[in-house]
């Protein structure tokens, strides 16, 4: 998983810092989107010049106190950005308009590479709006690629947030259906409102752009088992640490083997003869007993099984161990950056 943000304090997982309203910073995203291996992209677009928020008018007794009344940068007619804004509005709206292009190509680049997306914004936002005029102005193709998208909806305090913000997540049908959920108001809000930190008003709509774990970790379950629908196996990278020792030839459990230990692995029912050429499988490894039955356990009663992983012939192993790879043959514990930069190191060496 790579992830990527812009001035991200104290953040929760390994970031990729990029400015992606700059060519240098979108270049290299696209680097990364084209990289093997991507099966989903999310975009958490920002949605400050987009929140409904700032229609809201702010208590007087809020205004006299210093707090900011924000006024509103889009409407229904203006989703792009209202006319005549002041300059640091404009700007602020023109720098998000960037990153809602930049989202409208990959909209279609993820409907033409067959790749799960998801984009997620308030669901009142303007940003939806926003996409839609941005994907006319783009191509047919990216309105229709928008318009394939599904909107699943739900209140961000049913997946661990401590509010009940109206979510929006459109994203590929069929994929995040189980993200949906309605608050019942069966438990606590935190209340909406602003607050005085480090010489700054700070309003609570800024807080939640912050996905509670709980929220992330659903989402990854929900493109996983779309995946494993699919018959596409999951399997967890290993660290560029880890892939390097293996280069090393240094043996890890972290490894997967070379040469799996066991051709294959049978089920026999407790009590007959065990396989020839095998050994009993202990539950951690999936073996020991299990118990299947009928669907009337009255009438069929229980069978023991146990599990017997079967080695390997000798013509087997040789077979298996001929194909595989010594891992100081290989440059797959590089970082592919790092390959690109050696790549061009020595074409460069060999043009001089």
């Amino acid at each position: 998983m790579v992830s990527v943000d812009h001035e991200v304090v104290q953040p929760f997982a390994p970031i990729v810092n990029l400015d992606l309203t700059t060519e240098s910073g979108s270049r290299i995203l696209w680097d990364i989107l084209n990289a093997p291996g991507v099966a989903a992209v999310h975009l958490g677009l920002p949605c400050g010049t987009s929140s409904r928020a700032r229609e809201l008018p702010i208590p007087e007794a809020m205004k006299r106190a210093g707090v900011p009344e924000p006024p509103p940068l889009r409407s229904a007619e203006h989703p792009l950005g209202l006319p005549n804004l002041a300059d640091h509005h404009w700007k602020r709206v023109h720098s998000a308009n960037l990153l809602y292009r930049l989202a409208i190509e990959i909209v279609l680049w993820c409907h033409e590479h067959n790749v799960v997306l998801s984009i997620e914004n308030p669901a009142n936002s303007w940003l939806w709006a926003a996409l839609v005029a941005l994907a006319r102005e783009h191509s047919v193709a990216a309105a229709v690629a928008l318009g394939k998208l599904q909107m699943v909806l739900f209140h961000a305090c049913c997946h661990g947030s401590s509010r009940r913000k109206h979510t929006g997540w459109l994203s590929t049908p069929g994929v995040f259906d189980a993200l949906k959920a309605t608050c019942q108001n069966d438990h606590e809000h935190e209340p909406w409102g602003v607050k005085w930190n480090a010489g700054t008003w700070v309003f609570d709509t800024s807080t939640e752009a912050h996905y509670p774990h709980l929220l992330a970790q659903r989402a990854v379950e929900c493109i996983v088992q779309f995946l494993l629908s699919k018959g596409l196996t999951v399997d967890k990278p290993l660290r560029l640490h880890d892939r390097s020792t293996a280069a090393q030839g240094k043996q890890s459990k972290k490894h997967k083997p070379l040469v799996p230990e066991y051709h294959h692995v049978v089920s026999v029912k407790t009590g007959d003869p065990a396989p020839a050429n095998s050994k009993l499988l202990p539950p951690h490894f999936q073996g020991g007993r299990s118990e299947e039955g009928g669907d009337k356990m009255e009438e069929t009663p229980l069978t023991a099984f146990s599990k017997f992983g079967i080695y390997h012939t000798p013509k087997q192993f040789l077979s298996m161990a001929q194909r595989v790879w010594h891992p100081m043959d290989s440059a797959d514990h590089l970082e592919t950056v790092t390959k690109h930069a050696l790549d061009l190191f020595f074409d460069t060496r060999l043009m001089w």
